[in-house]
């Protein structure tokens, strides 16, 4: 697997809110809910600003003790060894930067269609493709 799309599938597994359970397997009523959760207009899409929105969310939700930076103490729970592959700089944090800079290949990645949004049978599929570890 390479670099840029084990970094994808960490950014992945951050937005939804996966941190104490990176190696468990999603089933369909969660991903449903997730795709739910990011959908905040409620048309039956995601777009880049809602997912964005999401992301950061998640990111401040990770980052424990809110200094900007996710560190590997925050994430106790990363058996898959995630947290390593996505600290670029390899200074054992990951910093809002980093975990952002991957975000347009994985929005694109979601989209198949290619029409800058992303339906849920796109979420749907995406998911167990690409966020199984």
């Amino acid at each position: 697997m390479n670099l840029s799309r084990t970094i994808i599938m960490f950014f992945g597994v951050i937005l939804f809110g996966l941190s104490g359970v990176f190696a468990q397997q999603v089933g369909a009523p969660s991903i449903k809910a997730d795709f739910q959760k990011i959908d905040t207009n409620k048309d039956g899409f995601i777009t880049s600003d809602e997912l964005q929105a999401h992301q950061t969310k998640q990111f401040n939700k990770l980052d424990k003790n809110k200094n900007g930076i996710i560190e590997k103490s925050e994430l106790k729970d990363d058996k898959s060894k995630m947290f390593e592959k996505a600290d670029k700089n390899n200074d054992s944090q990951i910093s809002q930067e980093e975990a952002f800079e991957n975000f347009n290949d994985y929005f694109n990645s979601m989209d198949a269609d290619k029409d800058r949004r992303v339906s849920e049978s796109e979420f749907e599929e995406y998911w167990p493709i690409n966020l199984r570890f």
